[in-house]
């Protein structure tokens, strides 16, 4: 009779440990998309009005919207907006400004994203849309989210 409890408790521990590693295991899986939308979200909600500001030439409201999307958002690590030629206009690391990012020429004709590794060794998601005037991609807006600071819901 020992014996028995002894082998139940033991497939109790192993059961309840392996569903406690799926539970880990899904849980990152449902944060990783979450933070992938809402990079991608953030670039399609952020091109029209860079557009606009594009459009306009306002450098100054560029650089502040930008500046305020990396701000606000805890889970932006980085944003930046070029032009065609891959120049960096505006990046919320002032000594960036001025750099070109060939990656970005031309800028790319819809949203992509992929994962990149940041400064300190940790993944992130790169999200670049493309920035239109009268249809044709003339810019890329680029986001960078840490997914660190992302908590379950």
């Amino acid at each position: 009779m020992a014996r028995v409890s002894v082998l139940v408790c033991g497939l109790l521990a192993v059961t309840i440990t392996a569903l406690t590693g799926l539970n880990i295991i899904s849980s990152r899986a449902i944060l990783r998309d979450k933070l992938l939308q809402h990079g991608v979200s953030l670039c399609a909600i952020s091109s029209l009005p860079l557009s606009d500001l594009l459009a306009a030439e306002d450098t100054y409201s560029i650089h502040r919207l930008v500046t305020t999307i990396k701000l606000e958002d805890r889970l932006v690590d980085s944003a930046l907006l070029t032009d065609n030629a891959g120049k960096v206009v505006t990046h919320t690391q002032l000594n960036l400004e001025g750099s070109t990012l060939p990656d970005l020429v031309p800028p790319p004709p819809s949203t992509l994203w992929r994962e990149v590794l940041g400064p300190d060794g940790k993944k992130r998601f790169q999200v670049t849309a493309p920035i239109r005037l009268s249809g044709e991609p003339a810019a890329a807006f680029e986001s960078k989210c840490r997914s660190r600071t992302l908590k379950p819901s």
